[in-house]
């Protein structure tokens, strides 16, 4: 039996997993679909991809997976698109910044039967600091040694769950099982803030008046600060992102705030040991913060804790072989 799955945005993330499926072409059909015919074309020639289609209704015609990689601002077009081409029991995975908002359109556009899981794919630490995007960036191993976090609700259907999970095995990685509520809340402070941090300095530093020369000045930490706003190629996409996830958007609005002030403060009264210890901490946290992430110290804790080992012989059935 072999396994259909569609992929819509071929992108780093939706070329990627194409990539990483490519040695299990056997047993899965990749069906590509993207919106620059340049990139489906070059996604095919690369392998992440086994055909094309000429619409996303196209591309998810039979499809046991649907695999959306795609802009936050394109997915509910989209789901009006494919919405009455999906076969029964279905599984439409998405990589959003957000779930919850996410989830109510599903739940407003699929049939019955046809079954949603959120997916938030963290990349191999190896390319953290990598900042290629779109196809150009796409690797066999961009979530290897890392993780996929599976995000559902309490009604989403165990065998939906479970082939997310098989999945997200074969493409090297390992399943972190979160709510939701708390994908969006971390989401918030992790994706979100950083990008809106990065527009905010860009404004200050560069269209406020008497900063013509900021421009001339700025080197590395300034490149590095700004950076996370070029990590969507729409600005729409983190418009929605920030307005539909607003509650945990704006508390994380406030704690930097905060912390700005505390910084702010040490300054005017000129307390150094204040200033120093607010910047240890800081730089102690980030870097203990690298150092697990390049380990995935925390990924025994949470596999043991989730029984990944446990997958139904009935999805593997399914897939017809082990995970690797």
């Amino acid at each position: 039996m072999q396994i259909k799955l569609a992929m819509i945005g071929l992108g780093q993330i939706g070329a990627s997993l194409g990539l990483a499926l490519r040695p299990y072409q056997k047993k899965i059909i990749r069906t590509g679909y993207d919106r620059d015919p340049d990139v489906m074309q070059q996604a095919l020639d690369m392998g992440a991809i086994d055909q094309t289609a000429a619409t996303p209704a196209e591309a998810v015609h039979e499809a046991d997976i649907v695999f959306l990689s795609i802009p936050l601002d394109e997915i509910y077009d989209i789901l009006q698109k494919i919405a009455p081409a999906l076969k029964e029991d279905c599984v439409v995975l998405e990589t959003s910044p957000i779930k919850q908002p996410v989830a109510e359109w599903m739940a407003e556009h699929l049939p019955p039967r046809r079954h949603h899981v959120g997916l938030i794919p963290v990349v191999n630490p190896r390319y953290l600091h990598e900042t290629v995007k779109g196809i150009e960036g796409a690797h066999p191993d961009l979530f290897a040694n890392s993780s996929i976090v599976i995000a559902s609700h309490t009604t989403t259907a165990a065998e939906a769950i479970k082939l997310a999970s098989d999945l997200t095995r074969l493409a090297g990685s390992a399943p972190i099982f979160m709510d939701m509520a708390e994908v969006d809340a971390a989401m918030a402070s992790v994706h979100i803030l950083p990008q809106l941090l990065a527009a905010a300095l860009l404004t200050v530093s560069l269209d406020q008046p008497g900063q013509a020369e900021a421009g001339r000045l700025a080197g590395r930490p300034y490149a590095e600060a700004t950076a996370p706003i070029m990590y969507q190629d729409d600005r729409l996409a983190l418009r929605d992102a920030a307005l539909l996830n607003r509650d945990n958007v704006l508390r994380a609005i406030d704690s930097v705030t905060a912390a700005l002030r505390h910084l702010q403060q040490a300054i005017e009264n000129k307390d150094s040991e204040t200033l120093k210890a607010l910047i240890q901490h800081a730089h102690a946290g980030r870097s203990k913060w690298l150092g697990e992430r390049e380990r995935n110290d925390w990924l025994s804790e949470e596999l043991a804790a989730a029984d990944l080992g446990g997958v139904s012989d009935q999805v593997r059935h399914m897939f017809g072989f082990r995970p690797r």
